[in-house]
């Protein structure tokens, strides 16, 4: 798929499944606003629940197949070592014909578990985008960036000012600052969302003439973003901290659900040379996952961990109700 589909995709399904998460999102930060507990990370790990709870009607027919793939499997087996090395039309269509009836005596599609992922994977990766960019899609947050947006944007020289902010062209996610949109609030949204504190302290000293309004929505920002003492908005990095619990929790939780759903998937044969990438993959991902959580904002690692807590919550209640019918 080339750049240009990519682009087409996103804005045509990822974008309206965004904006409809976003609402349920806004609802939730709401709820939390008016019991005074209006917390960005709070709001993710609630989000995430009702999100995956959605979506459990799909887990459970994914669970179904997985179960009943692990039924169907020594026979779908015997019937390949029955045909195996035979080419011609005659035994592969017989083997087609045994392998349908066997799906068939389950009552199974054999891309059933693939038409489930192909509806859960669109909403998985605008619910990512949601998180990545809460102030976007949540306008109970943007709320307070627009405070200062807004009358930053008209003063005078502002976007002179804001280039020689320490480090601005990483929160920007530019090469060059000089490309930046200073003229779109949207972008200049986008940006403030990525700020750290010693950055909105720099931003209040460029601009006196606002800097109480600056520090006012700042603080309320800070007080919003921040979650167990680490901040949503900013990246764990690369120096040990107590942020990096992020990352260690990340790849511990992402390792347990994937063991447990390997464990409900039918046995691999030794001889299948996938089934050692496999294992391999049980290994890489979880460090995949600590590695991309120390790069980005710890809110994105606080949805990674919750995602795979819920995950596996609802594998074990899933596992239970299966192994009962």
């Amino acid at each position: 798929m080339n750049a240009i589909l990519l682009t087409q995709y996103d804005g045509a399904i990822l974008g309206p499944i965004a904006k409809v998460l976003g609402w349920i999102m806004n609802g939730i930060f709401w709820v939390l606003d008016q019991i005074n507990i209006p917390n960005i990370g709070l709001a993710i790990i609630l989000f995430t629940i009702v999100i995956y709870a959605i979506l459990t009607p799909l887990t459970i027919k994914q669970q179904k197949f997985s179960k009943l793939s692990a039924k169907m499997n020594p026979e779908l087996q015997a019937i390949q070592k029955r045909y195996q090395g035979k080419k011609d039309n005659d035994s592969m269509l017989a083997m087609n014909q045994e392998t349908k009836a066997v799906y068939a005596k389950y009552g199974v599609s054999p891309t059933g578990s693939c038409v489930q992922l192909l509806i859960q994977m669109p909403i998985l990766f605008a619910l990512y985008r949601v998180i990545y960019n809460i102030p976007a899609y949540v306008p109970s947050v943007r709320v307070y960036f627009d405070n200062v947006v807004i009358p930053l944007m008209g003063q005078a020289g502002y976007a002179e000012k804001m280039q020689g902010i320490t480090n601005i062209a990483t929160a920007a996610a530019v090469k060059s600052i000089e490309t930046f949109d200073f003229a779109s609030a949207d972008k200049m949204v986008d940006l403030l969302y990525k700020f750290t504190t010693a950055q909105w302290q720099e931003l209040e000293g460029l601009f006196p003439a606002i800097s109480s309004v600056i520090a006012e929505n700042a603080s309320v920002i800070e007080r919003m973003n921040t979650f167990c003492g680490l901040n949503m908005a900013e990246a764990p990095g690369w120096v040990p901290s107590l942020a990096w619990s992020i990352p260690i929790l990340a790849a511990l939780t992402q390792w347990l659900s994937t063991k447990l759903m390997q464990g409900q998937q039918p046995k691999p044969d030794p001889d299948n040379p996938t089934a050692q990438s496999m294992q391999m993959m049980m290994v890489t991902m979880p460090l995949f996952s600590a590695f991309i959580c120390i790069t980005m904002p710890a809110g994105l690692g606080i949805y990674w961990i919750a995602t795979s807590v819920v995950q596996i919550i609802q594998q074990l209640l899933v596992n239970s109700y299966m192994d009962k019918i």
